[in-house]
């Protein structure tokens, strides 16, 4: 818990980094649904979601191996990529949503 605490400066920035990659994949305005989608529409806006889910499941594995992160780390981890996402405009409830899928990897 210690080391974790220490590293907290890297923490940050790697932990804000993959939660810009999964911003650039699945963007704010794709997280509110107009009234007029249609089916198709919002099929492609869930396709978008799964996959910038699962590449950020891979990019956190990856990280999480690398650093070697305690309990302080992973949860420094999803609060650092939980308050990236609130900043860019994203409801709390697809941030709920997208976070209980991305713990389960933490």
């Amino acid at each position: 818990m210690l080391k974790d605490f220490l590293r907290k400066k890297e923490i940050i920035e790697r932990s804000t980094s993959i939660a810009t990659e999964i911003m650039n994949r699945y963007p704010a305005k794709l997280d509110t649904a107009a009234p007029t989608t249609n089916k198709t529409e919002l099929k492609k806006k869930e396709r978008k979601l799964i996959r910038a889910l699962q590449m950020g499941k891979m990019d956190i594995n990856r990280t999480m191996g690398e650093m070697g992160l305690g309990i302080y780390g992973k949860a420094k981890f999803y609060q650092t990529i939980k308050e990236a996402m609130l900043d860019q405009g994203y409801t709390e409830a697809s941030i709920r949503i997208i976070m209980d899928e991305l713990v389960i990897t933490l």
